[in-house]
């Protein structure tokens, strides 16, 4: 996953949680209004009613008030009313007393002043959940359509500003003659244009040396010689920048340890080493547990310095012959050549009581971070495996010692996983 996938991933996070919490408050607010309104409508009719049965009540006039009653229940608005006299007495009914989608109001039927029966109204809320259901679609609708022009800006912005120039100047870097380099492209002020300045002007005094010296080399035959000896290491020189920037763009700017990049091209490679050879390799999976608190209650700062001294542990930790790359956020990889099952989970072991002796000291309190890890071996079984397969084992297992308590080393074997072909079938 590139940097601009992952942007898009975190925004569209973003913004459909903020929009469904958004929506779910414009919602409740309405149910609220709707149900207020309700309950006034229904306090009113019912008032309206207990009047209008008040003689027919007195009179013991039941035809008059059960053709009444079923008159109001023919609307979709009651579902039940009835009336009874001063001792209780039924004297008219009409609709279902038992509906679940019901508001009753309860009124005293009054003749001039004394209470003579009493009316039960039920209220539907039928209508109320309809209108409430459209409104729920309806803003569902337009929460997805802000979403998918906000990605799409965001999509266009990434490519041309981001991705646009430092594809540009990996091209440049990877068709350049290391006899003469080229300048890059400096096509904005940011930090891109900065670095494309930077280098383009190690560029034009490394060719100035070099058109100097060969001007001098025309003098004599001893200057000649020393020029020719300056121009090679001159040109040594360049090589050894150039290899140092290209070093350096597989270099994490935070922690140092690899990038996301360069760690599926040595995931090719193992997965290569394993199917061909049989030869084992290991990935290790690791981490940082609880790190979203430590940035949401400290700070992004200590969050970083906390990166940094995890990093720094497990690189001292590390084998000279295994690699750190930092997959994203608090997630580190490490790719163990050459190790089997057991040793790759030995070597988890260490690391995780590696990171468990940092304490990260701050004003206030000392922070003692600790690490999940999930690790797994290839070949599998004797099975043939794709670098996907290889990844998703290791994630399964990290996934596996997070939920059962953190600060721990699963191995995927360990672990009873589906067969390969339905694994790969499934992921995206």
């Amino acid at each position: 996953m590139g940097i601009r996938q992952k942007i898009l991933l975190i925004l569209a996070s973003v913004l459909v949680v903020s929009l469904t919490i958004h929506g779910w408050l414009i919602l409740d607010e309405q149910r609220e209004e709707a149900l207020s309104d309700l309950r006034h409508r229904g306090a009113d009719i019912s008032h309206f009613l207990a009047k209008a049965v008040a003689y027919s009540v007195i009179g013991y006039d039941y035809h008059t008030l059960q053709l009444l009653m079923n008159e109001i229940v023919a609307t979709e608005a009651v579902n039940h009313a009835r009336v009874t006299n001063l001792a209780g007495k039924t004297m008219a009914e009409a609709g279902n007393p038992h509906d679940p989608d019901t508001l009753t109001f309860e009124q005293p039927v009054q003749l001039e002043g004394e209470v003579i029966g009493h009316l039960v109204l039920g209220m539907s809320t039928r209508p109320l959940h309809r209108r409430l259901a459209e409104h729920h679609v309806s803003l569902f609708s337009r929460q997805m359509l802000i979403i998918l022009l906000i990605i799409l800006g965001e999509l266009l912005a990434l490519s041309w500003f981001i991705v646009r120039p430092v594809r540009r100047m990996i091209t440049v870097l990877d068709s350049s003659d290391e006899d003469d380099p080229p300048r890059l492209p400096v096509t904005s002020r940011d930090e891109f244009g900065q670095l494309a300045s930077r280098f383009n002007h190690l560029v034009d005094r490394l060719r100035q040396a070099n058109r100097r010296l060969r001007h001098d080399a025309h003098r004599s035959g001893a200057e000649l010689d020393v020029s020719r000896e300056q121009i090679r290491e001159q040109a040594a020189e360049l090589r050894r920048i150039q290899r140092e920037l290209h070093r350096l763009s597989r270099l994490d700017d935070l922690t140092s340890a690899f990038t996301r990049r360069y760690f599926n091209e040595r995931m090719d490679e193992a997965v290569e080493l394993a199917n061909e050879q049989g030869e084992p390799v290991s990935l290790i999976l690791v981490d940082i547990d609880h790190l979203k608190i430590v940035n949401d209650v400290h700070g992004h700062h200590v969050g970083d310095r906390l990166l940094q001294i995890v990093a720094r542990t497990l690189q001292d930790a590390l084998r000279e012959s295994d690699q750190l790359f930092r997959i994203c956020g608090g997630e580190f990889a490490v790719l163990a050549w050459h190790t089997g099952a057991e040793t790759a989970t030995w070597e988890a072991e260490q690391l995780r009581k590696a990171v468990e002796n940092i304490a990260l000291e701050l004003d206030d309190k000392t922070l003692h971070p600790t690490v999940s890890l999930g690790v797994a071996t290839i070949p599998d079984r004797g099975r043939e495996t794709t670098r996907d397969y290889f990844y998703l084992c290791a994630d399964r297992a990290l996934y596996h010692a997070k939920q059962h308590g953190r600060n721990q080393v699963v191995h995927c074997h360990a672990l009873n996983l589906e067969p390969i072909t339905q694994l790969t079938d499934r992921e995206p």
